[in-house]
C-alpha cells in the first residue's frame, strides 16, 4: 500500500511538473510571438525608411542628370566613351600576344590545339606555363608573313608574370631568337611604341657602347 501511495503521489507531482512545464513553454512561445513581432515591426520601419532615403536621392540624382543632359549632352558622351575605354583596356589587359612563331603556307587553317601547343613550349621557355583561357592567330593568313597570336589568360595579373619573363627567350637558341612576347595594346599605344623603337634603334647605332632598353614609356640608356 505505501509503494502504491509513493507511486501516486510521484505521478501527481510529475503531471504538476508537466503542467508547469507547459505553462512555461506557451508563456516563453507567447515572449517569443511577440519578440518576432515587434522585430519584424522594427524591420520594416527601417525598410520603410530605407527605401523613401534612397527614393529621395533617386529622385535628386534624376533631377540633376535631367538639367546636365538638357544643357549639354556631351559629357554623357564622354563618360560613354570613357567607360568603353575601360572596359576595352581591362579586356586587353589579359592577353599577351606573341610574335615571331612560324606561320607556313598549309597552317592557315591549323586548328587552335597545335597553335596552343607552340604557345606551350615558348612559355615552358620562360619558365612560367600558367591556363591560357584562348590561344588564336591573329588576322588571315598570308604567304611570306607570321600572324601574331594572342593568348588570353584568366588574370592581368598574370599577363604580367609572363611579361616579366619573356626577355628569358633570348637564350632559348636559335629556334626562340625570333620570337617575342609583347602587351596587347590599343593602336595608340602601338604608335607610340612604335615611335620607343625607332628612338631605341637610332640609340643602339650612335651610340653602341651602351645598353638602351624602353621602360615605362621611356627610353633608358646604361653603361655596359
Amino acid at each position: 500500500v505505501s509503494f502504491v501511495e509513493d507511486l501516486s503521489k510521484l505521478l501527481v507531482k510529475s503531471t504538476e511538473v508537466c503542467k508547469s512545464a507547459a505553462c512555461k513553454i506557451d508563456q516563453m512561445k507567447s515572449e517569443a510571438i511577440e519578440s518576432s513581432r515587434k522585430l519584424v515591426d522594427l524591420q520594416e520601419k527601417q525598410l520603410n525608411s530605407v527605401q523613401e532615403t534612397v527614393k529621395t536621392e533617386l529622385s535628386s540624382w534624376a533631377s540633376v542628370a535631367a538639367k546636365n543632359s538638357q544643357s549639354n549632352s556631351v559629357p554623357v558622351k564622354n563618360v560613354q566613351k570613357a567607360v568603353k575605354h575601360v572596359m576595352e583596356e581591362d579586356l586587353r589587359s589579359k592577353n599577351c600576344i606573341v610574335y615571331g612563331v612560324e606561320d607556313p603556307k598549309g597552317t592557315e587553317d591549323a586548328d587552335d590545339l597545335t597553335v596552343t601547343e607552340a604557345v606551350e613550349d615558348i612559355l615552358e621557355k620562360v619558365g612560367y606555363v600558367p591556363p591560357m583561357a584562348s590561344v588564336s592567330r591573329i588576322g588571315s593568313w598570308k604567304d611570306g608573313s607570321n600572324r601574331p597570336i594572342k593568348v588570353t589568360l584568366y588574370s592581368s595579373e598574370t599577363v604580367k608574370n609572363v611579361l616579366e619573363r619573356a626577355p628569358r627567350l633570348r637564350q632559348g637558341g636559335e629556334k626562340f631568337s625570333k620570337i617575342f612576347i609583347a602587351a596587347d595594346r590599343s593602336k595608340e599605344e602601338r604608335e607610340a611604341h612604335h615611335k620607343l623603337v625607332c628612338e631605341k634603334k637610332r640609340l643602339i647605332a650612335e651610340q653602341p657602347g651602351q645598353r638602351h632598353i624602353i621602360r615605362n614609356g621611356r627610353v633608358l640608356s646604361f653603361d655596359k
